[in-house]
């Protein structure tokens, strides 16, 4: 299964919006490059650079499971911090 490194510091902005649209590029480029049987992934998420207001922030972290819940309900077999 492939895996999704996601360096939240590299995004192009701190704010919610920014943070999801960056975690919504990654994954759909990684969906695009999957081939079946193979249908979920795993997400190392690396927080280095990146402050606990915003990982905590309630706007990126309910808006990110919404997300996931809507969208993307299968596809997430490991999320590692």
């Amino acid at each position: 299964r492939p895996c999704i490194y996601s360096c939240f510091s590299a995004s192009k902005g701190r704010e919610p919006q920014a943070l999801l649209s960056h975690f919504i590029s990654l994954l759909e480029t990684c969906c695009r490059k999957m081939q079946a049987p193979v249908e979920t992934l795993v997400w190392i998420v690396d927080f280095q650079g990146f402050g606990f207001r915003e990982a905590l922030d309630p706007r990126f972290s309910i808006n990110l499971v919404k997300l996931l819940q809507a969208h993307y309900p299968e596809r997430m077999a490991h999320i590692v911090c």
